[in-house]
């Protein structure tokens, strides 16, 4: 089975990863012209069985991409102008499914994932210069479905879903480099699927899924709004 993520750059190319049970591709397809051809290029060739969440980013300027995947660890692969490198960033066991990346300023990495192992929301960066790992919520069965974005202040923000209470949680750090959890939304069983972007000012914008009522919901700052029912 292949599953499909698609998503147009600002230079207008258009990205679309595939993922088997082979191996990993990218495929770039130039926009501008109807008759554009697609460029597959192998990212990692390791015979995988057991594959969950993936997500990729381009850098600024150079338009390199990153992608983020695994399940029985978390891997990231990059675009370094001429091949693709592939990383191991996690290998505690279980650990990479949601997976969701962002650059800062310096494209620098920031990754944001699951441990199945423990239900633990998981943090990883290369800030530092080398892979740096934490657990950043450990309180019953979190991290599921997490999406990360950096604002332009190297702020880190995440969303995610707490299965224990069915809650949509959000946390960042400060300016100290402290961790702040939040729960956004409790009424009803919501936060699967959150999708979070944060905009020129800062402001966090987040969709995600309220499974009780079957609709699609929104917060900015303390905003919520329901966008569509089933």
């Amino acid at each position: 089975m292949i599953a499909k993520k698609q998503q147009l750059d600002m230079c207008g190319i258009r990205k679309v990863l595939l993922i088997s049970v082979v191996n990993i591709i990218l495929l770039a397809l130039a926009s501008n012209s109807s008759f554009a051809a697609w460029t597959k290029q192998l990212i990692d060739g390791k015979q995988f069985s057991n594959m969950s969440s993936r997500s990729i980013v381009l850098e600024k300027n150079t338009n390199f991409p990153h992608v983020v995947y695994g399940k029985t660890q978390l891997f990231h692969a990059y675009f370094n102008g001429s091949s693709w490198k592939t990383q191991i960033v996690d290998r505690t066991p279980d650990v990479g499914e949601y997976a969701s990346i962002a650059l800062d300023q310096n494209n620098n990495v920031h990754i944001s994932y699951y441990s199945s192992a423990n239900g633990n929301l998981k943090y990883a960066s290369n800030v530092s210069g080398s892979w740096v790992t934490k657990i950043l919520d450990s309180v019953g069965d979190v991290g599921q479905y997490s999406s990360i974005a950096v604002d332009s202040a190297g702020k880190v923000h995440i969303s995610y879903y707490d299965v224990t209470n069915g809650n949509l949680k959000y946390i960042s750090n400060d300016a100290s480099g402290s961790w702040i959890k939040q729960i956004v939304d409790r009424v009803d069983d919501v936060g699967k699927f959150s999708s979070l972007a944060v905009d020129s000012a800062g402001k966090v914008h987040i969709s995600y899924y309220d499974v009780t009522n079957g609709n699609i919901r929104f917060f900015r700052k303390k905003v919520e709004m329901r966008i569509r029912g089933s």
